[in-house]
Order: C-alpha cells, then structure tokens, then sequence
C-alpha cells in the first residue's frame, strides 16, 4: 500500500481542532488472481478478520470482523483492474504430480494498460510439509521470469518449481509491474511416489465425493480431475455423487465403466429402491416386485454389488446421542412410541432385505448407516443373520483425534462398542464405516497438517480395529457453495474447485495407501507407555510395514529388528536412521514407516518435552495450603450427558518430581467395575486468582501418563456467571466437549497444555463470543434464569395461537364444504369454479431453551481446577487398565491474547 503520488494529501480540521490529512492511498488486492465474482466480495476496512465458529455447537466455521475498530476513517473506496492480469495451468489437474514429472506452472500475463510495462513473474514454493512435521526440513525456493509486455498484448511464461522430494507444497505465484505486487495466487501441489499400488477389490481405501452437487465453478473437465486425483490418491472406492450431469443419463453406464477401466474406481454401497427405510420402514411385496429390481440390476452393471439399507433410519436422536451402555454407560430407555416406530420399521427391514437377497445372489447388504446403537436395536431384535452381510456404520469423529477415549462419538468408542454387541447378540459381521470420518480444516477447525496427520492415523487405527472397509472416508474435495463452511463442508483432501490443490492429507493419505497396499492388519507391538503407537501390516509375500506415531508429544524411541530398516517419513522420503538392528528413531504424532525387516520389540520410548514457558506464571503448586480439595460432588460433571463420571477418590501430595516443585494426583482404586469411566476430583483455590485483562490461555505443565485424564478449570465473571471447563452440556450441541482434545493428558512425560479461556472479543461496540467458548458452560447467570420464564412466556403465546388457530380450523373446514358444493354445482354447470379456501397453518411451539451461551464480564478470576482420570483406557483393539495412575502438575500460567484479541 502507498499514498498516490499524483494525489497529494489534503489537510483537513480535526473534530478535535488539531489538523489531518486526506489520503488517496493505492492498496494493491493480489489475491484476488483467478477469483471470478469480485462482486460478490466484502471487503472489511475498519477491522481485523477473527476466527468464529456458531455458537453453540461447532459445526459451522469461518472467519468475522471482530476486535478493536480502525483509527482510520474510510471516506470512500473503489475497485479498479489491475495493469496485467494473471491465469495459470499446470499439466496435471490438481496440481498432484508423480515424481518422475516436473512441477511446472505456465502464467499467461495480459497487459490491459496503455503503455509498455515491465513483468517480474514468479513462483514461490516451501516444502515439503506445513512445518509441523517432526523430521521434516521445508525449504523455501522462487523461480522467475522477466518480462516486457506491450499493451492489449498477453505473454506465456513457463515457471519450473520441481522440487528434490516428495510430499505436499505451498506456493505463491505472482506477477509484479515496475516492482509492484499486482496479482498473487496461494496455491498448492503434491508430489507423489511412483504408482505401484496392486489392490483393487481387496483395498479397503474408499473416499466421498459430490461430483457436481456443492460446486459453483466446476471446470470443463472436472469429472477427469477428481477422478485422477481419487487414482493417484488410491482410493478405490467411493459413493456420495454421480459423475453424470443432467441430461447426459444415457451415457452413465459407459462413463461408469471408463471410470473404472482408467482410474480403477468403483462405486460402493448403492442405494436400492427405497433403501432409506424412514420412520417405520417400508415394504410391500407387489410394488417391490414391480420396481426395484430392473433398478437393482442396472445398478450392478458399474457398480459393487453391495446396497445400503437404513441411511440414518434411527428412530430418534436421543437413541445415538448418548454414552453406550457397552462402554458403562446407561442403557437406552425408549419411549413406547419410539419402540413401537421401531418394531414395525424392523418387520419392513426384515421382509425388504429378504427381497433384496432374491433378485440376486450377489448382492451384498450393508445394513444401517448409522450409529451403533441403531445396530443394536436390530440386533436385540433378532435380524436374521443371512439377510445382510455388514454393518456399516457412520461416524463423523468431528475434529477428534482417532486414539480419543470414547464420549458419544469416537472411533475407538464406537468400534469396540460394536464388536461387544456383536459378541453379545451372536452375530460375527464385517464392519464398514460408510458415511463417516470428517475433518474440517476451515477457521476454528483442525489446522492443516492436523487433518493430515488424524486422517491417515484414524485409517490405520480403523484397519488394526478390523474395518474392513472405509468405503468413504473423508471428501476428496471441500464444496465451494455455503456448505462449505460446514463440519463436513471443508473436510476435503484437496481444497474447492475450480483449482482443486491438494491439501496435505492429500499427500499423506497418498504414501499410506501407497505404503500398505495389499497389506493387512497384523497387531501391534508392546509398548512401554499407550501414548506411543507401533502397529504392524503384513503383505502378501510376508513382508511387514510398521506405522509408528504418538497421540500427542515426542518420544525417542529404540528398537529391536532383524536386519536393518527402511524408514520413510510421512510423505514416502526415506529419512537417516542410526543404531543398525537397534534402530533409534524420533516419534511423535506425525506417522512414520518402517519397512525391510521385522521388529521383534520396542526396547525404550523416552519422552521429549517441548518447552513453552509462555505466560504469567498464576500457581507454582509448592504451597499445599494454596488448594484444597472439595469433598462433595460436582453438580455439573455429575450429570454430563456425553461422557458419564464419578466422583472419585484420589490422593493428593506436593512432591518435587524431576527437579520441579509439583502437585502429585493418584487415583485410588475403587470397587466400580465401569473402567473406562472418569473419576473426577475437584480443587478450590483458598484465594481465587484475578486474572487481568482478557486472559486468552491457561498454560499447564503436566507430567503425564497416556492416560486420557483431562484437566478443567472454573472461572467466575464480573456478573457471578460461573464458567467451567467441562463442554456444553446442552445435548444437541454434540461437538461441544473439547472435541481438539486440548485438555487431555494424551501424553507421556512432561509436557504443556494450552486450553482456550472463555472470553469475549475486544470492541465496546461489539459483542462477539470467543471461538473455542463452547467448551465452557455457564451457570449463575442471567440468561439461565431468564430462560424459565421466556419458555413459560412462549408457551403461553403458543396457546393462545393455537386458540386462534383451531377458530381459523372451524372457520376452514365450513368455509371448505361449501367451497366443495359450490365446486361441484359449477362442474355440472360447465361453470368457471369458485377459488378454494386457503387452509390455516398449524403454528409450532419453539421452546426457549438454555444452550450455553453467555457474555463474559470481565475482569474474570479463577476458582478451581477439577482434574478426570479413568482406571482404564481403549488402545487399539483392547481395554487395557491405566499402568501408573499418578499425574504430576508443574505450574499454571495465563498467556496474554494476539494483537487484535
């Protein structure tokens, strides 16, 4: 930006009597490269652009003019065409190249001035990785050309940007006039390992995507870029869209087969007719007959044989959103009418999955696509073995990492769930997940390479837990509508159309399906704490790959092979590793390989703290007298509805633990057999602690023991509002329960906790919620004691609507009649009919109901901490008991906000 030159400023009287200038200032947009629909774009100028998420329930993501106003006043703008305009291609659709290609961005520059100008074209590329990978050095490198270019000419220029490794890349490419910055567009490329992938049928490696729906800027040749992006990514499988556009129907099976013969996709689980089975289902023998199956079959010409029954057919919400009875929580009580909806849908299920069986004997059922406890109903039930063939379950796992320990939705909560109702209901099925696993990466989501990283872990994870198939995991691609913006919306491997770049999951998830293609599942090795994870794949000719990662920190890691490994990192790079047969490696939870040998034992794991000594320092935990411990239950965890606890019994003592002055929490064995259930402890500070300003984290340091204890805070406001920790405890807010697992001590050895503190944005004009405040619930406040009364006030105006409404009915209904005979006299009078009465809407009630939300007045001062720890945890595919039940807890301090904050 820069003040026009051939516009000099203009003094001007302040409001306060001093003097002031009017600026004409140029500021050049040079983002704006390749973005069609300028119209469409606000542009903000008095404020910074802040992460927001809707309140209550993370499930809607972006970015809001918040903070403190501008000093400058903006008297008036306009949009202006830049001098030379920019487009570019590559030669591979999305920007993913094979290694053996070079990475090459041809720029076309069109000079709209009136004069010759001076081009300066460039590429910025850093790579690989985002940074964050452990064992990965990025490097930043441009390339450039230039240019002169006369006017209403354009020019071509060839920027080759190949780098020396594999792996995902950022990159700007820019074009600058007479050394301005004029035009700049982010983007991204991947490269990938040669294809020697095997598997087709045998893959269970499948992605979702929309084809046409979700996109308003779809590219001439749109349908070949996803599919080459799903081949080089080796997907196999995938559902969720047609790549057929309207009108072009005739042609489907013949593009159906190309698709597969070229790209090795093929579509699974397809809807038969009327599969959803809503409410109480559906069946009836002679329309079956008539329909379904010249439906069915057509279907089996491109696609796999195998068809969805009960697509999110649940009979309420309340059976799903809640902590199974499998895992010790409650079991369901249903409501008759519910069981009776459910009986009768289970009848029609079990006569349409008989039919289905009929028309031919290679179709496979995948039954429900849902939560396990829609399985389990059917299963209670008796459904007959031999009329379906799987369970496929949907999981969405909302931001969670995948070694998470099980609340309503988790992996490894659902799939042991599933497995123990199996065992129960005696029934031994293949599980798919179908509609599940997203991440989003969109503000207030998952950075990144924190969806890079969950993904291929979370795959790996289900695979060891025995999926036998992810049939569509993850978007290949984020929409590019408003859906965008939701929790599945920007959980693409690559971003939207119409450049469709790879994101880093791309690549990651690229080298494992690459890495343990034609593998299987094959158990993991000991390890001496269950934060770090060894698991072993077994391919066909008997070798082993071994993916080893952490669920959080680093740990230096020693193993015991028979021979000398191969080590790739995430991306497919072979990396240096010491110690021959002992090799000594660094893990953390960005994956690595292992491939050439066999390991016969991990011999040492040693954490690595990651110093963060941010912060005002509020309790060092050396003074015992400062906290005590509270004898009573917690109202509010006593009755959280995602995740039962119990209020446990522990010991507390002040310890100096390696050198540092330390709080030491054991859980004391107890007689409940419910073993993955939290016990909790709480501690009030004898002198609660102000905090100044607007406190934007609590940094604890924590020596931890991979135990999932999760550590929460109170805090009380200004107004006496008493915020905890604890996730919101309105029940349709599900993904309100710290859902990035910041709070839990996932870790071994020391480490620091960051947690968001629950806060308002700056702006006396404004009152904007923090984004992460969600995980905060409040009491004592006005708005839940306001609530009572405005759903009382509701009903009262509901009634008195319905009073009206059911005058408006009686009115209708002789209104109606004679509408009727005045119609029919017409008809037999060949007469013009009168215009029929308008029937009355029926007015819904909407209760007024308490979901969390409050402003926060500061100044805010803390109150307690309250610590959860669980005698036992899931890892992998067993329950194993917690192995040291102690956590030791350093100091705690408060990190101011960013600037703008």
């Amino acid at each position: 930006a820069g003040t026009d030159s051939a516009r000099p400023p203009i003094a001007v009287k302040l409001p306060d009597g001093r003097q002031g200038f009017l600026h004409h200032v140029r500021v050049p947009l040079a983002n704006t490269a390749n973005i069609s629909g300028m119209r469409q774009v606000t542009l903000e100028f008095t404020r910074d652009m802040n992460t927001h998420i809707l309140p209550p329930d993370p499930s809607l993501f972006g970015k809001i003019p918040v903070g403190h106003p501008s000093d400058v006043v903006v008297l008036a703008a306009t949009l202006e065409p830049a001098p030379v305009t920019m487009s570019y291609t590559t030669e591979e659709g999305g920007n993913v190249f094979h290694d053996t290609q070079k990475v090459r961005f041809k720029l076309s520059l069109t000079n709209r001035s009136a004069k010759p100008v001076d081009v300066r074209a460039f590429a910025t590329s850093a790579g690989p990785g985002t940074g964050e990978e452990l064992g990965i050095e990025p490097k930043n490198w441009t390339v450039d050309q230039k240019l002169q270019i006369e006017p209403g000419q354009t020019a071509e220029t060839l920027l080759d940007t190949t780098p020396h490794k594999r792996g995902w890349y950022s990159c700007k490419v820019g074009v600058e006039v007479d050394g301005v910055l004029v035009q700049q567009r982010d983007t991204t490329f991947a490269v990938l390992a040669p294809d020697t992938r095997q598997a087709m049928e045998n893959s269970p490696f499948g992605v979702w995507e929309f084809w046409f729906p979700h996109s308003t800027q779809r590219g001439p040749n749109q349908v070949e870029v996803l599919a080459s992006l799903i081949h080089k990514g080796g997907w196999r499988w995938t559902y969720g869209g047609s790549p057929i556009e309207r009108g072009n129907e005739q042609n489907s099976a013949a593009v159906y087969k190309r698709l597969k013969e070229q790209y090795k996709i093929t579509w699974n689980i397809s809807n038969g007719y009327k599969n959803y089975q809503r409410d109480e289902g559906w069946f009836e023998q002679a329309e079956f007959d008539e329909n379904a199956p010249s439906l069915v079959r057509d279907l089996m010409e491109y696609a796999d044989t195998s068809f969805k029954v009960l697509h999110e057919s649940r009979s309420s919400s309340a059976i799903v959103r809640r902590y199974s009875e499998y895992l010790g929580g409650e079991p369901y009580n249903m409501p008759p009418a519910e069981k009776e909806k459910i009986d009768k849908q289970f009848e029609n299920v079990k006569k349409y999955t008989a039919a289905l069986k009929k028309v031919d004997p290679r179709i496979k059922i995948v039954l429900i696509n849902d939560y396990p406890a829609v399985a389990n109903e059917y299963m209670a039930r008796g459904m007959p073995a031999d009329s379906f063939d799987v369970f496929g379950l949907e999981g969405a796992m909302f931001l969670r990492m995948p070694e998470r320990q099980p609340d309503w939705m988790s992996l490894l909560g659902q799939i042991h769930q599933t497995r123990r109702m199996m065992a129960k209901h005696g029934y031994d099925k293949p599980i798919w997940t179908t509609e599940a696993l997203y991440h989003p990466t969109e503000a207030g989501g998952l950075s990144l390479y924190e969806q890079g990283v969950i993904s291929i872990r979370e795959a790996m994870i289900a695979l060891q837990l025995g999926v036998e198939r992810m049939a569509a995991a993850g978007l290949i691609k984020d929409p590019s509508d408003d859906y965008h913006w939701s929790n599945w919306g920007s959980a693409g491997f690559c971003f939207r159309d119409p450049e469709i770049n790879p994101k880093p999951s791309y690549a990651m998830y690229a080298w494992m399906t690459q890495v343990l293609d034609q593998a299987k599942p094959n158990g993991h090795l000991q390890t001496s704490n269950t934060s770090l994870h060894v698991v072993d794949f077994k391919k066909p000719d008997g070798s082993h790959v071994y993916a080893i990662w952490t669920a959080r920190g680093e740990q230096a890691v020693v193993l015991k092979a028979s021979g000398e490994p191969t080590v790739y990192d995430v991306y497919g790079n072979t990396m240096p590793v010491a110690g021959g047969t002992l090799p000594q490696l660094s893990a953390s939870p960005t994956p690595i390989y292992i491939t050439g040998t066999t390991l016969d034992s991990v011999v040492s794991a040693t954490p690595v703290e990651q110093k963060d000594d941010a912060g005002e320092m509020l309790i060092d935990f050396d003074k015992p007298e400062a906290l005590k411990v509270v004898d009573a239950g917690n109202a509010l965890l006593d009755k959280v509805w995602e995740t039962p606890r119990l209020h446990g019994s522990f010991d507390t003592s002040f310890v100096t633990e390696d050198g540092a002055t330390a709080m030491k929490v054991t859980l004391k064995p107890d007689q409940d057999p419910r073993l993955l259930l939290p016990r909790y402890v709480e501690y009030e500070l004898a002198n609660p602690i102000v905090l100044e300003g607007r406190p934007y984290e609590f940094a604890l340091r924590v020596k931890g023991n991979a135990g999932w204890a999760r550590i929460m805070f109170e805090v009380v406001d200004a107004k006496g509002r008493v915020f905890t920790s604890s996730g919101n405890q309105y029940s349709g807010a599900t993904n309100s329960a710290d859902s990035l697992g910041q709070s839990f001590v996932s870790f071994a050895g020391w480490q620091t906790i960051r947690f968001p503190v629950v806060g308002m944005y700056p702006g006396a004009d404004q009152q904007a919620l923090r984004p992460y405040n969600y995980n905060w619930w409040p009491t004592n406040s006005p708005e839940e004691v306001e609530a009572g009364p405005k759903n009382e006030a509701a009903k009262a105006a509901h009634e008195e609507a319905m009073k009206a409404y059911r005058q408006s009915m009686s009115e209708y209904d002789a209104a109606y009649k004679q509408w009727e005979a005045a119609a029919a006299t017409a008809q037999a009078e060949n007469k013009k009919a009168p215009r029929k009465p308008k029937k009355p809407t029926e007015p819904k009630f909407r209760a007024v109901v308490y979901m969390g939300q409050s402003p926060v007045s500061y100044p805010i001062k803390l109150t307690k901490l309250l610590i959860d720890m669980r005698p036992g945890i899931l890892y992998l595919d067993q329950e194993v008991p917690v192995r040291d039940p102690s956590i030791y807890i350093d100091n705690l301090r408060v990190v101011a906000p960013p600037a703008g904050q």
